[in-house]
């Protein structure tokens, strides 16, 4: 047993260290299409530059750099912008309504790596604009993970996120009305949600 916990500490001691200056980023552009097909379809296009928003609140940090080894700190920063088509036949002529709305994501945190271990913390914000209606909400994210050397610099990433709400969902219409406005104030941003995650992650040095 204490020869294989040597032979272990000796194994994870090998782990390459991020020094200062080091950088690593994420998908900086994704696009993508669906289409439901059918008499009655739904399209959808999404164009996405940094942090994606999904409908199942992925949130993930964009880059990082490391401003003491082994210690970054982390972007959370996005630009989503959707378009969605709906079609169907009122018994006559096939309609399609359009809809365009954005979600943008703006945030910032930390994470720390030990060896081949990392775990962290973050706080972002989403701003949502739809049709004249503006709504903005907050979030706390926990992560932390695995990272398994495959080359030089690149890992084979396994780990965790948990998100949580923080504050309250927050909403305004062009004609000035807002959650505030009534008796019951803004609703309590409640929102939890757990994931598992395996991909890849590049680091780079800037010295």
């Amino acid at each position: 047993m204490k020869k294989m916990l040597i032979t272990l500490m000796l194994i994870t001691g090998l782990f390459a260290q991020f020094s200062i200056g080091t950088i690593s980023a994420g998908a900086l552009f994704n696009y993508s299409s669906s289409d439901d097909g059918g008499d009655y379809s739904d399209t959808e296009a999404q164009t996405a530059i940094g942090t994606k928003y999904t409908n199942s609140m992925t949130i993930q940090p964009t880059f990082s750099y490391f401003l003491q080894p082994n210690l970054s700190v982390d972007g959370y920063i996005g630009f989503n912008s959707f378009e969605t088509e709906d079609c169907y036949f009122d018994g006559y002529n096939e309609t399609c309504d359009k809809y365009d709305y954005s979600a943008n994501i703006l945030g910032g945190g930390a994470t720390y790596y030990m060896n081949n271990l990392y775990g962290g913390m973050g706080v972002a914000r989403i701003s949502m604009e739809d049709d004249g209606f503006e709504s903005t909400s907050k979030y706390l994210e926990f992560h932390g993970g695995y990272l398994h050397s495959l080359t030089q610099n690149v890992y084979l990433d396994i780990g965790f996120s948990q998100l949580s709400g923080m504050g309250e969902y927050e909403w305004e219409n062009d004609d000035g009305d807002s959650c505030d406005d009534y008796d019951d104030g803004c609703e309590d941003n409640e929102y939890s949600q757990f994931d598992f995650k395996v991909g890849i992650k590049a680091f780079f040095s800037l010295q």
